[in-house]
């Protein structure tokens, strides 16, 4: 009996012992508190934080991600910044008064990892600290134009307007005005009524018409689309009386506040007198790279039988 006690006794010193390094091993494989840096973000987990490859896989109850930004624009419950590659943020304000910050700032902002796919991307801050009060990165004029810029700043209207020529306005009231070029580049496209006419009768689908049934009104159906490869071009350009495809004139510019364009333009040389008809004028703002304003100033007008001419009030568009 003492013998069977003695083994018991045994192999349960060795469970414990078995028990107690498997234990210590696994503590010193899994860190605790580890800090995460990615680039200028940080990952502060509290229990357990994976990382494989460049997949992070985060266990625990808090959280938090860091940001370096630049401030450019400070509103009410939010800042209008920028990164160190001149990635735009708007980051979302709900525990700071915005009242401390200022253009030209470096900030650090905690928030939970998540960044809205609006453009700029979105940010919700949950504490943010001032790094720097001037940082030594410049913010491009294209930043500061793009937080201050508003297309209702921006109008553009009619002087005059004839089947050789126009005159037109275009006024830019924003802080920082855009640019326009020294010239502009136009477009004047004509409604082919008997081309739509044809598109229209395409849309007919006959495969719906009830067999047995006689009637002279077709019907068609939402769902029907005709085939685009028989589809005629319902606005073309006015046939040309000179071998040109550029299209250009010079503003007048004026900066009494802002900016006021005055353009003119003679089309005589290229169409001579336009003549009855649906058209549509498109004016191209220059420089023509891609950027997020309006690319263009868009005027439609009719010609009636006897030359006189009635116009759209202009739209800015692309």
């Amino acid at each position: 009996m003492k013998k069977i006690s003695k083994v018991l006794l045994f192999i349960i010193i060795v469970a414990i012992t078995i028990f107690a390094i498997i234990t210590f091993s696994n503590s010193k494989d899994v860190p605790q508190g580890e800090n995460m840096i990615d680039g200028e973000s940080e990952i502060i987990q509290n229990e357990i934080t994976v990382k494989k490859n460049t997949t992070r896989v985060s266990i625990g109850k808090e959280k938090s991600v860091k940001k370096k930004l630049i401030v450019v624009k400070v509103e009410e419950k939010s800042l209008k910044t920028m990164d160190f590659d001149e990635n735009l943020y708007v980051v979302s304000v709900k525990n700071e008064d915005t009242s401390k910050f200022k253009q030209g700032q470096e900030i650090l902002v905690y928030y939970d990892g998540i960044i809205l796919t609006s453009y700029p991307g979105g940010i919700t801050a949950d504490k943010i600290e001032i790094l720097k009060e001037e940082s030594d990165i410049e913010i491009p004029i294209e930043v500061l134009r793009h937080y201050n810029y508003s297309q209702k700043n921006i109008s553009a209207s009619v002087e005059e307007i004839s089947n050789t020529g126009i005159v037109f306005n275009i006024t830019d009231l924003n802080k920082i005005p855009l640019e326009y070029g020294n010239d502009y580049e136009y477009s004047i496209l004509k409604k082919n009524v008997e081309n739509e006419e044809y598109n229209q009768n395409l849309g007919i689908d006959y495969n719906a018409i009830t067999p047995g049934i006689t009637t002279d009104t077709y019907t068609t159906t939402s769902s029907y689309r005709p085939d685009p490869n028989r589809l005629k071009q319902v606005w073309e350009e006015p046939e040309l009386i000179a071998n040109e495809s550029y299209k250009n004139c010079d503003w007048e510019i004026t900066s009494d506040e802002g900016i006021n364009l005055v353009g003119k333009s003679d089309w005589t040389n290229l169409y001579g007198e336009l003549t009855e008809g649906e058209y549509e004028l498109k004016v191209y703002r220059k420089p023509s790279e891609h950027d997020s304003f309006f690319k263009c100033v868009r005027i439609e007008f009719t010609i009636d039988e006897y030359g006189n001419v009635t116009y759209k009030e202009p739209t800015l568009g692309w």
